[in-house]
């Protein structure tokens, strides 16, 4: 199944046919990761039939802050990581807002991602939504969504195996509790907390042993990825040797220190933005020596890493630091 197939045909609905000549409707594709992002921007430029301008902003070191003649051309714009257009400093908005006001005057089909986490801070920011009367979530996939994208169609040949001791020991768990109010046309949910064993909910008593191992490494997977695609597709093939996946080679979720407050407002940079380079982190700090201590405390608690001058955050600690975030208002 392909990944995200029925948000592609939902997209593809909204693209102006050949002989409309109405302006058609901004679209912003939003998610947790680039990974699902890309992959839905790379369909859709493969399956719109007319000409297609793919924009990377993660990759423009430089653009004309008007925006003039950005839309010139006659094709569809496919707009990727529009959350690089602003940056958490005074005046850091003005280059998306430049941005915004360029998109609503011209008469182009433009598509644009987002960072799901960027979003919702522009939303209360800016309300950045009105700008978009469509927008496509890509949401976090369910325990049997991630195995069916992960697991190839013929699994015969892999086999999953428990080669250590699990450790079922209590652990606090985030739950919510789902409220509808129906006479109001009201929903909403209540977090909470509570205490229970690590396994002991997955292991019913009448169980298929065989297949036990297998359900016990994606529940894993799916705990530790938060069911991101991209992340649960690097732990599970970080887990494979040969052909066997062994529940020993998954990472341990990364342990939140006590960090302080410039500690926590880096790590939020570095996952609303994805990929930042130190240059970008710097511009909401102005302090290098500061940025330097809090990167070096987060890289050592495993919570982020470098790579090829981009930072972001780990796979192991991805899903520890969208809890904590959360728990802290720093994002929602």
């Amino acid at each position: 199944m392909p990944l995200y197939e029925s948000r592609v045909c939902e997209i593809l609905t909204h693209i102006r046919k050949p002989g409309d000549f109405r302006t058609p409707p901004k679209i912003a594709i939003i998610s947790p990761t680039s990974f699902s992002r890309t992959i839905v921007a790379d369909c859709l430029s493969r399956e719109i039939s007319v000409l297609v301008r793919n924009i990377n902003f993660s990759e423009k070191e430089s653009l004309q802050p008007d925006f003039q003649g950005f839309f010139d051309e006659h094709a569809i714009y496919i707009c990727e990581e529009c959350q690089y257009l602003y940056e958490r400093r005074p005046h850091g908005f003005d280059l998306l807002r430049s941005f915004l006001s360029s998109l609503v005057t011209n008469s182009r089909q433009v598509i644009t991602t987002w960072n799901q986490y960027s979003w919702n801070f522009l939303c209360g920011f800016l309300h950045i939504e009105r700008w978009f009367p469509i927008v496509i979530t890509l949401p976090f996939l369910t325990l049997p969504e991630l195995k069916q994208y992960l697991l190839p169609e013929r699994n015969d040949e892999i086999r999953f195996t428990i080669d250590i001791d699990l450790d079922n020991t209590l652990e606090l768990v985030r739950k919510d509790f789902d409220v509808n109010i129906s006479s109001l046309n009201l929903a909403f949910s209540i977090p909470y907390l509570t205490i229970q064993p690590r396994y002991v909910s997955y292991i019913p008593l009448l169980a298929d042993k065989e297949a036990m191992p297998e359900e016990l490494i994606f529940r894993e997977i799916h705990r530790l990825s938060a069911g991101e695609p991209g992340i649960a597709r690097e732990i599970f093939q970080n887990a494979m040797v040969e052909d066997e996946i062994r529940f020993s080679r998954l990472p341990k979720p990364s342990q939140i220190p006590d960090l302080d407050v410039i500690d926590i407002f880096i790590l939020t940079l570095i996952l609303m933005y994805e990929s930042p380079v130190y240059s970008r982190l710097n511009e909401s700090v102005n302090d290098k020596a500061m940025l330097n201590s809090s990167l070096y405390r987060l890289v050592s608690a495993g919570l982020i890493m470098l790579n090829d001058d981009m930072w972001s955050v780990s796979s192991e600690g991805f899903s520890s630091v969208v809890e904590y975030l959360k728990q802290r208002r720093m994002i929602w």
